[in-house]
């Protein structure tokens, strides 16, 4: 598995029931049942195709079930499922997948989501549905950067909105994946502001965001 997903899977907590959403070839779901950290877990994905190779990947097994399903639309109430993984999709999706069965999400005890854009509004959609964010993943894998988010009920809300822009636990961390990002971003940044008339308000835009990332680091 890369680096992302097996990080991914050992935030899992011991004996939970998950559905990993979107789970493609099933490295996941096959991990942590291999490993002795889920009792079960179901592989969903909307198409067939990602379905055939985790069935494929994973065989027989009766820990895991492989199913259909348009994001939680078909987990069932007796699925008993307490822990939902969400990887490899934009956040805006992920906001919408959580949005349209929020009903399923009200017995959950665990959301791992790795959002590859719009992590933003991953964490307001968290925050305005009762959930608090416990702990953030920031890594580099194969070049890329990811985040994870862990989140589980709650009440809480951020202060400032670059809190919700880049998450409060990689600010406090700083740990190398996230200040070689932000230093990159910086320089982008910078880049972007020396082409741009300075009383546009497209300038303001980019300067205050990289004001906020000097702020940072």
């Amino acid at each position: 598995m890369t680096k992302r997903l097996l990080t991914i899977a050992n935030l899992v907590q011991k004996n939970s029931r998950v559905a990993d959403i979107g789970t493609d070839h099933g490295f996941v779901p096959k991990y942590l049942i291999d490993q002795n950290i889920a009792s079960f877990v179901l592989a969903c994905d909307i198409n067939l195709g990602p379905l055939e190779r985790a069935k494929n990947f994973i065989g027989l097994n009766s820990n895991i079930e492989i199913r259909q399903s348009d994001g939680l639309a078909n987990i069932k109430k007796e699925d008993n499922i307490d822990t939902i993984i969400i990887s490899g999709m934009g956040g805006h999706l992920i906001t919408n997948i959580l949005a349209k069965n929020f009903h399923t999400t009200q017995s959950i005890k665990q959301l791992i989501l790795s959002p590859h854009n719009a992590q933003n509004s991953v964490r307001k959609f968290l925050h305005n549905s009762n959930f608090k964010i416990i702990n953030e993943i920031f890594l580099k894998d194969m070049s890329k950067f990811y985040v994870i988010i862990i989140a589980e009920k709650g009440s809480e809300s951020y202060n400032n909105e670059y809190e919700y822009e880049y998450g409060r636990f990689n600010i406090k961390k700083l740990n190398l994946a996230f200040q070689e990002f932000v230093n990159h971003r910086k320089i982008i940044l910078t880049g972007i502001l020396n082409n741009l008339d300075p009383s546009s308000t497209r300038y303001a835009i980019v300067n205050k965001e990289l004001e906020d990332l000097k702020c940072i680091l």
